[in-house]
């Protein structure tokens, strides 16, 4: 039962995660949880009004996202939204931007590493495109892996995610603004990505991937770290 006074979590979360995912987290009955599905997300984002509705009469504790890329970024851009602001804003004023819930990723796919990374992408309507908005006020401050939340996950998305991770890590070796840093998770996670890639195929079937998927999700994880050093 809600106490008075006590505030509610933002609870980001991909629509198909279960009912037990979310009393593993929280228990019963222990924690307020507002929960946002992922097509409400998603419309958030089509009219840059939204975030301000969403947040401007909220009073939230942490932000904690659990799902895929349009999750975890819009919960990124709730993390340092005021009130009062809209979409447009933030990239307005990114210089500016402060962490004002702390945030918890918990990645369901094995593609960009967005759980490590201080990038979120989003939609500005008033522009018209797709633009990436970066700020270490994004960063998490908890990323947590569980190897089986892809179980779920088609095997089109796991391919088009682990190509994500492959793509990243490739770009934060080369990238003329990497470190050894970048290139030692760059490396490491490219290794992991391909080692797989081949044991998959020699398996056969669209199911044989989810063997390996504690290792993509690692090498997921590390494109990310690479992607964020290289800058």
């Amino acid at each position: 039962m809600k106490q008075k006074g006590q505030r509610k979590l933002p609870f980001f979360y991909h629509w198909k995660l279960s009912r037990k995912l979310l009393l593993l987290f929280f228990g019963i009955g222990i924690l307020p949880i507002t929960v946002i599905f992922g097509i409400t997300l998603y419309r958030m984002v089509q009219k840059s009004s939204q975030m301000q509705l969403y947040t401007m009469d909220k009073n939230f504790d942490r932000i904690v996202a659990i799902g895929g890329g349009t999750v975890i970024d819009i919960a990124k851009a709730v993390a340092v939204a005021a009130p009062e602001d809209k979409v447009d804003d933030l990239y307005d004023h990114v210089s500016e931007l402060e962490k004002r819930h702390p945030l918890i990723i918990v990645p369901t796919t094995c593609g960009t590493g967005s759980e490590v990374t201080n990038i979120s992408v989003m939609n500005r309507v008033s522009k018209g495109v797709k633009m990436g908005l970066a700020s270490d006020a994004m960063l998490a401050d908890k990323a947590v892996l569980i190897t089986n939340l892809l179980d779920s996950m088609p095997y089109q998305v796991f391919a088009t995610s682990s190509i994500d991770a492959m793509v990243h890590s490739a770009e934060s070796f080369l990238s003329p603004n990497g470190c050894s840093i970048s290139r030692l998770f760059s490396s490491e996670a490219l290794k992991l990505i391909l080692t797989c890639w081949d044991k998959v195929v020699k398996e056969g079937g669209e199911e044989a991937w989810k063997r390996y998927a504690a290792e993509f999700l690692e090498a997921s994880n590390w494109a990310g770290l690479g992607f964020g050093y290289a800058g």
